[in-house]
């Protein structure tokens, strides 16, 4: 495997020294609305375009299997057309070997997804570590950094940053082994990259009563606030914990606070609304993106 850094950058035999975004996305003064496709479940890449537009929405975070199964080109093509701003990329990582993928097969994947990003002008791909699969949680947390450290080579010196998701610890077997603030902030730390940031979901970090108290902490190390509501209570016995959210203002979490809270503190980046539910995906997606616009409008996300 071989890294460069230098005019141009090489991770193995991806080359993006030519890779330079297609958009000029300014650093914005304000907090800007952004819905993830993943929460338009049903919708194909270029109708999640055209219903952002329509529904006023100014930013869209770029779900990796819609853009892949629409075609790069003309995904590239549609966003450079739709005047949307783009909040993230998602997900790349998986880098414990939980999902039969090597090490370097997840590397690569994740790298290819730094390149479309930049291309994109994305402000920050999200990253998940994968669960500990058996290895010692040292371990884990070794393999992660040394991907993130790649990672953060390849971005350069663009503005893209990369955003470490923690997830609820009901995800631990599946997503990641990150499942608080407290361990993700102190990974964030180690690796201590200006590039490197946080990607907090309201919903998977349901169980953390201190978000709006931390805001003020928290919010230099966000690269995107995601938004999505749940109801904060245990589980029953057989209850099943995937796709469990709601949109925002439908469960007990706190969303718009948090997302008060962040703005009062200096947070710039996208609102992104990011929900991942059987109820939602089930509904109209032109309903979920009127429900998200009609939540934020213009004197909460400035």
């Amino acid at each position: 495997m071989t890294k460069q850094v230098a005019s141009g950058m090489t991770f193995g035999d991806l080359d993006i020294r030519s890779t330079t975004p297609h958009f000029d996305n300014a650093a914005p003064d304000r907090a800007r609305l952004a819905v993830n496709q993943i929460t338009t479940y049903r919708w194909e890449f270029d109708e999640d375009v055209t219903g952002c537009v329509n529904a006023g929405i100014e930013g869209i975070g770029i779900w990796l299997r819609k853009l892949h199964d629409f075609g790069e080109e003309r995904s590239l093509e549609c966003i450079q057309e739709s005047g949307l701003s783009v909040s993230t990329v998602s997900l790349a990582g998986g880098f414990t070997g939980s999902a039969g993928c090597s090490f370097r097969d997840a590397l690569r994947y994740a790298a290819d997804s730094v390149g479309l990003a930049r291309r994109l002008a994305a402000d920050a791909v999200v990253l998940v570590s994968g669960p500990r699969s058996g290895h010692t949680r040292n371990h884990a947390r070794r393999l992660f950094v040394e991907a993130i450290k790649c990672l953060s080579d390849l971005a350069g010196e663009s503005s893209l940053n990369l955003a470490i998701k923690p997830m609820h610890p009901s995800q631990a077997r599946q997503w990641t082994f990150l499942n608080s603030l407290d361990q993700a902030m102190e990974l964030v730390s180690q690796v201590d990259l200006p590039n490197v940031k946080l990607a907090l979901n309201t919903a998977e970090m349901r169980h953390e009563q201190s978000l709006i108290e931390r805001a003020a902490e928290l919010a230099p190390h966000v690269a995107v606030l995601q938004l999505a509501d749940a109801f904060n209570r245990p589980h029953t016995a057989g209850e099943s914990t995937e796709n469990c959210h709601l949109l925002p203002g439908e469960g007990d979490v706190p969303v718009m606070e948090i997302a008060e809270a962040f703005v009062r503190n200096g947070y710039r980046n996208h609102l992104e609304v990011e929900v991942w539910s059987d109820s939602v995906w089930a509904s109209n997606p032109a309903d979920v993106l009127s429900h998200s616009r009609r939540l934020f409008p213009a004197e909460v996300s400035s």
